[in-house]
C-alpha cells in the first residue's frame, strides 16, 4: 500500500487575514458558481482533497470551506483503517476556518483531528505534531496566548522524547516558541529561551 501522503495546509501559504469586504465578495462569487462546482459523486477522497488544496493555495477560502465540508462528510464514511484521511480533512478545515476568522470552528476541527491521530498513532507520536501545530496557530491568531504556548510546549515535549533535549531537530520548534514570546511580548521567557537556543546552535556547529 502506498504511504498516505500527508497534505498539510499549514505553511503552504502565509496566513492572510481576509477583510470582511473580500470575504463578502468571495462568498457572492462562490454562491453564483455553486451549481457549476458541485462535486461529482464518483470522485474519490484524494481527488476532492486535491481540489480543496488548490483552492486554498489560490486563497479562495470560502470556496475551499464549502467543498471541504463535503470532503469531511465523505471521509467520515471511510472505514477505520482510512481514518487518517478524516484527520487530514479536519486539519484542512481548521486552517481554512482560521483564515476566515472562524476560530471556534477551527478549534473544534483541530481538536478532533488531534484525537483521531492520538488514537491511531499514540499521544507521544511525531504524527500528532501537525495537529498541535494547527492548534498553536489558531490560538495565536485568536489571541489566546496561554493556550498557544501550551500547544507549542506539547510539540517540544514530543520531539524531545524522540530526538533528545539537545538534538538539532528540536531547534525549529524552539524557534517557533521564541517567535511566539516575541509576538506576545513575554520578555522574560524570550530572553531565557533565546539563551538556550544559542547554546543549542553552538552544539550544532561542533
Amino acid at each position: 500500500m502506498k504511504r498516505l501522503v500527508h497534505i498539510l495546509l499549514i505553511g503552504v501559504v502565509s496566513l492572510i487575514l481576509v477583510s470582511p469586504l473580500a470575504a463578502r465578495e468571495e462568498k457572492k462569487e462562490a454562491t453564483t458558481q455553486a451549481a457549476l462546482e458541485q462535486p461529482k459523486q464518483e470522485e474519490s477522497w484524494e481527488e476532492l482533497n486535491s481540489k480543496v488544496t488548490s483552492l486554498y493555495k489560490e486563497q479562495k477560502f470560502m470556496k475551499a470551506s464549502g467543498l471541504n465540508k463535503y470532503v469531511v462528510s465523505v471521509a467520515r464514511k471511510l472505514p477505520e483503517p482510512e481514518r487518517e484521511k478524516l484527520a487530514i480533512s479536519l486539519g484542512n478545515m481548521s486552517m481554512i476556518a482560521t483564515h476566515l476568522g472562524k476560530f471556534m470552528e477551527a478549534e473544534q476541527s483541530a481538536w478532533e483531528e488531534l484525537a483521531i491521530l492520538q488514537k491511531k498513532f499514540g499521544k507521544k507520536s511525531l504524527d500528532v505534531v501537525r495537529a498541535w501545530n494547527h492548534l498553536a496557530l489558531i490560538y495565536t491568531m485568536a489571541q489566546e496566548p496561554r493556550d498557544a504556548e501550551l500547544c507549542l510546549e506539547s510539540i517540544i515535549e514530543i520531539e524531545e522524547g524522540h530526538y533528545g533535549k539537545e538534538n538539532a531537530k528540536v531547534i525549529p520548534s524552539y524557534q517557533k516558541l521564541l517567535k511566539f514570546y516575541q509576538i506576545s511580548k513575554n520578555k522574560e521567557k524570550e530572553k531565557e529561551l533565546s539563551a538556550r537556543l544559542k547554546e543549542m546552535e553552538k552544539g550544532k556547529k561542533k
